[in-house]
């Protein structure tokens, strides 16, 4: 197995001009179309932009993947992803849409051809500086980037094992949290306290110990992959029982990550889509009606043990799903944010700024240190309280119409730049630990592309928070890695050979 990239390849990670000016032409029509052809010129650039704007964001996400299949890690990556499918393909879907399910998310909001236009603006502005900040911070790190070129090799046997080790560990880890801590409590079986939930998010390490050893496998053992893939099936099946949708997927994208390592071919990319892409519509339905009768039955907390969720599904394949409404199109309302993200662009324009800019300095407090610290994630339930007059649900409203939400124009610029040099400095440390094989630190990676694909999201939640607990992942893995390192380098009495960087080369 060897990584080796170019220096042209590693230059190719930051957005093209091409792109960048492609956009803003984009920005420029909108006002265009307005001035040419006033109401009517609104509702062309509605369904007109969106598509365009889908299109170029796809056009970068092919050149990543050009240049290097791996590309498919970083932040850049995924966050042009997230931002064509909610806000290109997922605006243009109000336009599609079934009577019932346009009803269904008007009755969130009921937005305008206008609010539609100005949220249509607000996400290409701030596309085009996340972008920019991006392509400003991986240009500060070209010279790193450069350097992880010449020392990205993966060969022998001893590199190898490392990989299935570091795989093995990581597995070992999540399966240990998901089935002795998080599942019980899920289910009602045990009490945790004051356990604190980043300890939780351990359970996503199994995801990780998944990849890796599947990407072993490919190259070793092809038949471990029968167990892998049993695995894969029992881990979907506890998803499902739990009835969290973005579990189920999470798992089986991550084992089809390693199919993808080598190329991410075209036909490799539609196979992949034609398995996830009818999976999350199948689930769509089947999730929604879970929840449903779970808090209908148990409350807005309630934790059904096996006993109450077995028949819970058992309904819904019995017919019990009807009562959903069949003609509700779940899977095209969840890709649309226009209803929530337009709503929060009017409370700001009507002289309702969001108040959650005050509670960032909760973010970087530990809750030990501060015991009534504000819950950050309760912004999403005060954006459902606001619409519908409820708590009981999350609302999330986009990264672009929330920035918009605290400090209008201003709020799109400033923490649009402050996002986009994230994702940057994210992208270029993606790509170094896989360059590097730095294996240990792959949660980072994970987690990188979380926040590049969370532009459904909150900011204060979704960038602030999700910083903080990257940098103390950071630190503990940065160490796990040191004394890993020593463990590895002692028997032979090595010096100066990284185990982590997988390069066989001397001298």
């Amino acid at each position: 197995m060897s990584i080796t990239l170019s220096p042209h390849k590693a230059r190719s990670l930051a957005p093209a001009w091409s792109e960048i000016w492609a956009l803003a032409a984009l920005f420029a029509g909108y006002f265009l179309a307005y001035e040419l052809f006033d109401d009517d010129g609104i509702t062309i650039a509605n369904h007109v932009g969106p598509s365009i704007f889908s299109g170029i964001l796809g056009l970068g996400l092919w050149r990543l993947l050009q240049a290097d299949p791996r590309n498919i890690w970083t932040a850049l990556f995924w966050f042009r992803l997230s931002s064509g499918v909610y806000f290109g393909v997922g605006t243009l879907s109000i336009y599609f849409m079934n009577p019932a399910t346009r009803l269904y998310i008007e009755g969130f909001y009921q937005f305008s051809a206008a609010d539609v236009f100005k949220l249509n603006l607000i996400v290409t502005l701030a596309t085009i500086v996340v972008l920019l900040s991006a392509k400003a911070v991986i240009a500060m790190r070209r010279e790193s980037l450069e350097q992880s070129d010449g020392c990205a090799h993966l060969q022998g046997g001893s590199a190898t094992n490392t990989l299935l080790t570091v795989g093995v560990a990581f597995l070992c880890v999540g399966l240990g949290v998901q089935y002795g801590v998080n599942l019980p409590y899920q289910l009602g079986w045990i009490e945790i306290g004051s356990l604190p939930g980043s300890f939780l998010q351990l359970s996503n390490f199994s995801l990780i110990g998944m990849f890796l050893i599947t990407l072993w496998s490919l190259e070793r053992a092809r038949w471990v992959l029968p167990f892998l893939v049993a695995l894969l099936v029992v881990e979907m099946a506890v998803q499902v029982l739990l009835f969290a949708k973005s579990g189920v997927l999470r798992v089986l994208i991550m084992f089809l990550m390693a199919f993808l390592w080598r190329s991410a071919s075209p036909v490799r990319l539609v196979a992949v889509a034609i398995l996830v892409v009818p999976l999350y519509a199948s689930l769509q339905p089947l999730i929604s009606y879970g929840r449903a009768e779970v808090m209908l039955r148990f409350g807005e907390d309630g934790r059904p043990g096996l006993s109450e969720r077995l028949p819970i599904l058992t309904a819904y394949f019995e017919g019990g799903g009807a009562v959903a409404d069949s003609e509700h199109q779940g899977a095209l309302a969840r890709i649309s944010y226009v209803n929530a993200a337009t709503f929060v662009i009017r409370e700001y324009d009507v002289g309702r700024p969001a108040r959650w800019p005050e509670l960032l300095p909760a973010v970087f407090v530990p809750r030990f240190l501060w015991p009534d610290k504000p819950i950050i994630t309760d912004v999403a339930r005060d954006i459902t309280e606001m619409a519908q007059g409820f708590r009981t649900s999350s609302t999330g409203v986009g990264l672009f119409a929330d920035s918009y939400w605290a400090m209008g124009w201003f709020g799109v610029v400033v923490l649009m730049m402050i996002y986009g040099g994230l994702i940057g400095g994210l992208t270029v440390m993606a790509v170094g630990i896989l360059r590097r094989g730095r294996w240990i630190l792959f949660p980072l990676v994970l987690m990188a592309q979380v926040m590049g694909f969370r532009t459904d999201g909150l900011y204060i939640s979704d960038v602030a928070g999700h910083t903080v607990i990257m940098l103390g992942m950071f630190v503990l893995l940065l160490f796990v890695e040191r004394v890993w390192s020593t463990i590895m380098e002692a028997p032979s009495g090595a010096r100066g050979v990284r185990f982590n960087r997988f390069d066989t080369r001397r001298g």
